[in-house]
């Protein structure tokens, strides 16, 4: 009897995420009123610009520099809001192997991550 009820339990916890796992998500579509999404034009160059001119970003480029990446120029800089309005911006970077990498910029931190394939 008590085997059973461990085996229903696995059961319908199992059942449980299934449902969670398969029902349909709401997702943002560009046609969404969010103001979300990628940052082109005038709006990213400034964001861009902005993130350039401060003294944290000029402090972490050089550590990086120091540890052997190569900057790239902002050419490649990527912008994009979410549904807060907050801003996450990637800039392009060579790690000292010569792979491209990105530093993020999110929520007033850098983060080197690398570029996914």
């Amino acid at each position: 009897m008590k085997g059973s009820r461990a085996l229903l339990m696995v059961f319908v916890v199992g059942m449980m995420a299934m449902v969670l796992v398969l029902s349909p998500i709401g997702r943002v579509s560009a046609n969404d009123d969010c103001g979300c999404g990628q940052v082109v034009g005038a709006e990213k160059n400034k964001i861009v610009a902005d993130l350039l001119k401060s003294d944290a970003f000029k402090a972490k480029k050089q550590e990086l520099l120091k540890q052997g990446y190569k900057w790239n120029g902002v050419d490649g800089a990527e912008v994009d809001k979410n549904g807060n309005n907050e801003i996450l911006i990637a800039i392009p970077l060579l790690n000292a192997d010569r792979e491209e990498v990105f530093l993020i910029y999110v929520y007033g931190q850098f983060y080197v991550v690398a570029k996914p394939n």
